[in-house]
């Protein structure tokens, strides 16, 4: 009897082990199947979706920012494809609006970068760039080659994104890449004269120097965007820049 006890004791230990194996089996297995499928809903606009997949096994915050094979967080795509009404949702449950991929980029370097044209629907008060930045985001974040929100914007030529991003109070639009390029310089260098018009209008310096001591008036003139030099050559003579202007003069008939 009591060999038959013991057997039948083991017998239910190896069960509830093996319950117990497949039970953490299948749980690591739902994990890993809803961090695949939250950035596949920030991508896309499944938001009943990404909400249903965070009520039913709510995220830590690191697994929430946990990046895949592309270095991407769920937000960084939200924020990349426009996607408010998901950017609000990994925002409330606790993504972090400061991660970085790895190339040090935040999400919202990733709406800067991709603002969309045809702006938001009319039931969104904010756009997803003004979203992140109420809720934390770095304005002036830096990524590895120290370009800032406004940089990506520029080399874009996102002119919306732009024209939001300087009217907020804390933006550094004298902000230098590791190339001591600013936003001017851009502007300049993709020869975009509205760009190059809001940058002014909003005060940058027309007298800013790169890592080769080169102004944004060299680059239009190097890149034959007339319109764009006209532009600073005008707002040069506004601030008693003449010495800019002889020079830009020079360059011209030069090259």
């Amino acid at each position: 009897m009591e060999s038959k006890s013991s057997s039948d004791s083991s017998e239910s230990s190896s069960d509830s082990d093996g319950e117990t194996v497949k039970n953490d089996d299948s749980q690591k297995q739902t994990t890993n199947m809803l961090h695949l499928n939250l950035h596949q809903c920030a991508r896309e606009r499944d938001v009943t979706k990404l909400r249903q997949l965070l009520k039913a096994a709510p995220h830590s915050k690191e697994k929430l920012n946990e990046h895949d094979r592309e270095g991407l967080s769920p937000l960084h795509y939200a924020a990349r494809y426009d996607r408010f009404a998901s950017v609000v949702v990994l925002v409330k449950a606790g993504a972090d609006v400061n991660d970085k991929d790895d190339d040090g980029a935040t999400p919202l370097h990733c709406a800067a970068r991709y603002r969309h044209k045809e702006g938001h629907p009319k039931d969104y008060e904010q756009t997803v760039i003004s979203y992140l930045v109420a809720n934390g985001a770095k304005i002036n974040a830096k990524d590895k080659d120290g370009t800032t929100p406004l940089h990506f914007a520029v080399s874009r030529g996102s002119k919306e994104a732009c024209e939001e991003l300087v009217n907020f109070e804390r933006i550094n639009i004298e902000a230098k890449d590791h190339q001591k390029m600013r936003a001017l310089h851009l502007a300049a260098t993709h020869k975009n004269e509205e760009i190059v018009e809001i940058l002014l209008s909003k005060g940058a310096k027309v007298r800013c120097f790169d890592n080769n001591r080169r102004t944004p008036l060299y680059y239009a003139c190097k890149e034959d965007a007339v319109g764009v030099a006209e532009r600073l050559i005008k707002q040069a003579e506004k601030q008693g820049k003449k010495d800019m202007v002889s020079k830009a003069s020079t360059i011209f008939i030069t090259t």
